[in-house]
């Protein structure tokens, strides 16, 4: 059962490389991530008994108040929806609110998957603004950026290393934010309130042993290119870093502005600005400007 969903995951992988593009998709373990406008969407690939599943998701709004008017507004909502739906998880006096379907591995192919990704992921951003603006919450995009920062740095420091990337000092940390929940981040030593990577991991503590050691290194050399296949696009603030390491990685610029290109390039194609055709033609020809095919 293992050998089939790892070749379910790697099937996945592939679909959604061309539908992404290979620079889009983040994969860790049998989970992966597509940043998308203010959202991502979320695939992940899991068995019940003898059958593989996979589900795709994407985050609405989050850290919205509860209230009885939301919830008779999502409720309403799913009546309407085709093929997929909304679910609540609840915090305290909060929730977040995310979108989406799951479904039989077998039932998948290429152009189901293009259609379902691209609906949860527009939907995602589509409600998310249309709540936001009238219950409150944050976007996924400015929890990443502002709340989770406070989490994940929230437990007990397990690991502490002082980097010096070119003439810079960076604080490389790693917490231990709850039992099997990890994470590692990093700023500058001169400025802390600014942080570089802010990454969360689930699972045993090696395996984020082995990550806090490769990111180190990969600072340490000034190889962002590396840096960036470790880490999501939500998980590492890649304009800082290429600030901070400017001077001690001859990527840095480079990458910087094809982060920058892809940014518009997405934001348009949601926009209902360019096709999705166009958008896969214009993402495939900067993979090979910058030498990813």
């Amino acid at each position: 059962m293992e050998d089939r969903q790892e070749r379910a995951c790697k099937l996945v992988e592939l679909y959604l490389s061309k539908i992404f593009g290979s620079l889009r998709v983040y994969r860790e373990n049998h989970k992966f991530l597509i940043p998308w406008g203010f959202s991502a969407i979320n695939a992940f690939v899991y068995r019940r008994e003898e059958e593989v599943f996979i589900g795709i998701n994407a985050p609405v709004a989050l850290r919205v108040p509860n209230n009885k008017e939301l919830l008779q507004f999502l409720l309403a909502e799913n009546n309407s929806l085709t093929g997929c739906a909304f679910s609540v998880e609840f915090e305290g006096d909060v929730l977040d609110i995310l979108i989406g379907v799951k479904l039989r591995f077998e039932d998948i192919t290429r152009d189901s998957l293009e259609f379902i990704t691209l609906t949860v992921g527009n939907l995602a951003n589509e409600y998310g603004r249309e709540i936001i603006a009238v219950f409150g919450g944050i976007t996924f995009k400015e929890y990443i950026e502002k709340e989770s920062v406070k989490e994940n740095t929230s437990g007990e420091k397990l690991l502490h290393a002082t980097i010096f990337a070119g003439d810079r000092e960076l604080l490389l940390e790693m917490y231990m934010v709850k039992d099997g929940s990890y994470s590692i981040i990093c700023r500058p030593a001169d400025e802390v309130d600014r942080i570089l990577i802010n990454a969360r991991r689930e699972g045993e503590p090696s395996s984020v042993f082995k990550l806090f050691e490769n990111v180190k290194d990969s600072l340490e050399e000034g190889n962002i290119k590396l840096l960036k296949t470790m880490l999501t696009d939500y998980e590492i603030n890649l304009d800082l870093v290429c600030e901070v390491m400017s001077k001690h990685s001859r990527h840095a610029n480079k990458l910087r502005d094809m982060k920058k290109v892809i940014t518009e390039l997405s934001d348009q194609f949601i926009n209902g600005k360019i096709s999705h055709r166009e958008y896969k033609k214009r993402l495939s020809d900067i993979e090979r400007e910058f030498g990813l095919q």
